[in-house]
């Protein structure tokens, strides 16, 4: 039998062994494990196949996760994750294959992590903050993959490396951008009357969800709204057949179409001559 427990006089955690009967205090061998730098608190231990202690428990002292085997012989102890106030309420594990499985808080984030111990020695990968819905980290390999479902501005994310010798980390920037719209206009070409107040025109866009929308200039008395893409206005001027580009935009790039307009003065309004009859000499 193997506890481990909190040394709260010492700051430290102990180790405490029997391999009889343990009905006495007599039978118990009772050793400190590590009583430097406030640890201890909230430990965790697991036994693996080979006989070998595998402990985890928090280093109040640097807001750490510390880790603790005997596979080598002796104690061995190591700061697995110290980014941020991380390592409270571990729970450590085993699977079928002897791989060590470590579930612990990030109070930092805040986030669950977890760290696994594969037969390589490799600790596993860690990645803060969440990586966007839809994308996950292999903690054994640390392959980044998946498909995302939600937008993501530009990011920077800290991924960390652990194994008996400690930790590294490194940084990777990702942003989930939007799929580009596709953009249309019910017909191609329009005729307007100076003066006359237009019919709106509406957009069809598929794709991507358009942010914004722009214009090359169009006749005077007409605007595009910026938000949802369509045509309004009293055109104030006459203006000659001409092709107008049309802009959709999102954070996946831009898409543009054409449409010609042609604005023509009002149609001239009754006239007529007097005399109406007239004679005339040649």
């Amino acid at each position: 039998i193997h506890i481990v427990h909190r040394d709260v006089d010492a700051l430290g955690i102990r180790h405490s062994t029997c391999s009889s009967t343990c009905s006495s205090s007599s039978s118990w061998s009772n050793s400190a494990l590590e009583s430097a730098g406030n640890v201890g608190q909230q430990s965790s231990m697991v036994i693996d196949s080979q006989d070998h202690l595998h402990v985890t428990y928090y280093d109040n002292g640097n807001s750490a996760l510390r880790y603790a085997t005997n596979t080598s012989g002796s104690w061995v102890f190591t700061n697995l994750d110290t980014e941020g106030s991380v390592g409270l309420f571990s729970s450590i594990a085993l699977d079928t294959d002897d791989n060590i499985h470590i579930l612990y808080s990030d109070l930092t984030t805040p986030a669950l992590k977890i760290a696994t111990l594969s037969d390589d020695g490799m600790f596993g990968y860690s990645i803060s903050p969440d990586l966007p819905s839809g994308l996950s980290i292999d903690a054994v390999t640390g392959e980044i993959s998946g498909t995302p479902t939600v937008l993501s501005a530009s990011t920077v994310y800290t991924i960390t490396a652990i194994n008996s010798g400690g930790t590294t980390t490194t940084t990777i920037t990702l942003a989930v951008n939007d799929v580009p719209p596709s953009i249309s206009y019910p017909f191609p070409s329009y005729i307007f009357t100076k003066g006359q107040m237009i019919s709106t025109i509406h957009a069809t866009a598929t794709g991507g969800e358009a942010t914004s929308w722009e214009a090359s200039d169009l006749p005077a008395g007409l605007s595009i709204d910026a938000v949802d893409g369509y045509i309004w206005g009293t055109p104030t001027s006459i203006t000659p057949t001409t092709t107008y580009t049309i802009w959709a935009n999102n954070s996946g790039g831009s898409a543009s179409t054409t449409i010609t307009m042609t604005v023509n003065d009002v149609v001239p309004g009754t006239f007529s001559y007097s005399p109406v009859d007239m004679d005339l000499t040649l």
